[in-house]
């Protein structure tokens, strides 16, 4: 059995896989950007664009890049993942799964810039100046 391979083909998949590579780069690359930071200026601007993309969710109903990657490639990296951690998962419900990400995703950056405003209001007040936490 022979399978053609043609320009087109070539192109959807490379298109396409640029495309599930800058999702994941996203997805994951805020995730830790957020865990990792220490810079409010940061969190501000990782809230800004997950504020972004919630909007342009709930215009188009379906995260841009996952209706390009199935465009290309008949898939998306979101499908993916969906089948990995669900039996059951209609376009509604994937819907609600994806802003329900994007939600929690918002709900972290908060939580992380609540922690730094403490941990520098405790600084400036200058409370636990002489507690020294060790683990061992």
């Amino acid at each position: 059995m022979e399978t053609k391979i043609n320009l087109k083909t070539i192109y959807k998949l490379f298109f396409g896989g640029l495309w599930s590579i800058f999702h994941f780069i996203l997805i994951y690359g805020v995730f830790f950007l957020t865990i990792l930071t220490e810079n409010i200026g940061t969190l501000m601007i990782i809230g800004l664009i997950l504020t972004l993309i919630l909007f342009v969710d709930t215009i188009y109903d379906d995260c841009p890049i996952t209706l390009l990657e199935k465009h290309y490639l008949g898939n998306s990296l979101s499908e993916i993942w969906n089948k990995c951690t669900s039996e059951n998962c209609e376009k509604r419900e994937k819907r609600e799964i994806t802003l329900q990400w994007i939600f929690m995703g918002l709900m972290v950056v908060l939580t992380k810039g609540i922690i730094l405003l403490f941990k520098k209001t405790f600084k400036e007040m200058g409370l636990f100046e002489n507690v020294i936490i060790t683990i061992k």
